[in-house]
């Protein structure tokens, strides 16, 4: 799936990549992936959902970061823009401040919590599905251009 596709890129970038277990959910798990990141200690801590709203009304990205934190909202805007070549609507991608986020609230370093499609969406939920490796690979991009140009 799609962080199959970053985690393969990023490798292959030469980055050192940490993924919780995508089947396990539930704050237990929250919490001991949140612990694992602040003991490596990791640089980015990078979140990513599908989201569901309204029965479908909305679509395309929702990337939020710490109403505080100018270097997440800096990486996030480097993903954004990574992310119009990818995605077939540049102006439903949309970054906020959000402060009720626990993986922002309780990460060490900076969190990108990225709600990358909105899977209620039909059309949304069918472009990701056909294009996990397109949006994986921008997503890897962005990551690298974040760290080679350090923003």
């Amino acid at each position: 799936a799609y962080m199959d596709y970053v985690e393969k890129f990023l490798k292959g970038f030469g980055f050192s990549v940490r993924r919780g277990n995508r089947h396990s959910y539930g704050d237990a798990e929250l919490v001991r992936r949140v612990a694992e990141a602040n003991a490596w200690p990791a640089d980015l801590y990078y979140v990513c959902h599908t989201n569901a709203l309204n029965n479908g009304a909305y679509h395309g990205s929702r990337i939020f970061v710490g109403p505080n934190d100018a270097k997440a909202m800096r990486w996030a805007n480097t993903l954004v823009q990574w992310r119009k070549l990818a995605y077939y609507d540049s102006d439903a991608l949309k970054i906020s401040a959000k402060s009720d986020l626990k993986e922002i609230n309780t990460t060490k370093m900076s969190c990108v919590y990225d709600e990358i499609v909105f899977h209620d969406n039909e059309i949304d939920a069918a472009y990701l599905h056909c294009n996990y490796h397109e949006l994986g690979l921008h997503t890897a991009y962005a990551i690298r251009d974040i760290y080679d140009k350090n923003i």
